[in-house]
């Protein structure tokens, strides 16, 4: 079988079928999903009929037009990847295209409000409040809040200060829904196969025993009247990561959840990343099912926290981060 690489962009009222390099980042540690696309300096309008003229790429675009990238492989897979806005342009040979998912456009809500006796759900629907083309996700959970002040912020920096103050990850899931959840509780979705020598092109992949894994779990909880309780647990040589549990200042129970965390940090397996081509296709927030005939022993499956995906002259590849052990 032949795998003929295609691309469709579409910026704003034009549409580019070749383009000198691209990469699109998707991460559930990030807000927004960014694309970054390089294209020739000059471009052809027009057919055989109306005749042909060469347009200079920075005349034909600007900062706030509309992108969509689908990329993939002729009479095999076409996949929308991308879809957002530009956020940047820099007129260099090739021109490069900074682009933001639809996040983006909430730079322009500003926020102002003092919330009392809330929930994580009520503030991140204030925050989304007369955005078309952003919805709220129904699987964000109930979490409580005691107080959350915003002042002068727009839209982006206020889910920002949420993320941050909460330890929250906040991104956009499949259905272009703001969805929000704990670090340690980012729901598991569709499992892709990768199989060591067959279709993974390149790894830097490390098996790790559960005794190798050095791991410091450090929680801090914190209640509505600032006092805090801090619990740490693991390895305090080994690598520290650190969480804020809001309302909670109870030692048993911030020990509990340490426990649950530095159990799902510390696991026999492999850490790092591995690269494929466009296919299998693979996203943040699914499930990489791994085995190397090698070692049939340590098979596993592991949270994919983040994909880069890239495409150019010299085709295109998706490299797969490993997250934490499920299986």
């Amino acid at each position: 079988m032949t795998f003929v690489l295609q691309a469709h962009i579409e910026i704003g009222d034009y549409s580019f079928s070749e383009v000198q390099g691209l990469k699109i980042t998707r991460s559930v540690d990030s807000i927004w999903d960014t694309a970054v696309i390089e294209l020739p300096a000059t471009f052809v309008l027009g057919d055989g009929k109306k005749g042909f003229q060469k347009s200079r790429t920075t005349d034909a675009i600007a900062v706030s037009n509309r992108v969509s990238i689908r990329i993939g492989y002729a009479d095999l897979i076409d996949r929308t990847e991308f879809v957002g806005w530009i956020t940047a342009i820099q007129p260099n040979v090739p021109v490069t295209i900074h682009c933001a998912d639809n996040t983006w456009i909430l730079r322009r809500k500003n926020c102002n409000k003092n919330f009392v006796k809330t929930s994580l759900r009520e503030v991140m629907a204030y925050i989304l409040a007369g955005q078309e083309a952003l919805s709220l996700s129904e699987r964000i959970p109930e979490l409580p809040m005691d107080k959350f002040i915003l002042k002068d912020k727009n839209g982006l920096q206020a889910l920002q200060q949420l993320k941050q103050s909460l330890q929250l990850s906040i991104f956009l899931d499949d259905q272009g829904a703001l969805f929000a959840c704990s670090p340690q509780d980012q729901p598991l979705g569709k499992a892709v196969d990768y199989k060591i020598g067959y279709n993974v092109i390149r790894h830097d992949l490390e098996f790790k025993t559960q005794a190798q894994a050095g791991v410091s779990v450090r929680l801090i909880g914190t209640t509505a009247e600032n006092r805090t309780t801090t619990v740490e647990q693991g390895d305090p040589q080994g690598a520290r990561y650190t969480w804020h549990q809001p309302n909670l200042s109870d030692a048993a129970e911030l020990e509990k959840i340490a426990a649950s965390q530095l159990s799902a940090l510390q696991y026999e397996g492999y850490r790092g990343t591995l690269t494929s081509f466009l296919i299998p296709f693979a996203d943040r927030g699914m499930v990489a099912n791994l085995r190397d005939e090698r070692y049939p022993e340590r098979a596993g499956c592991y949270f994919i926290p983040r994909v880069d995906i890239s495409y150019g002259i010299n085709g295109g590849r998706r490299r797969v981060e490993l997250g934490r052990k499920v299986s």
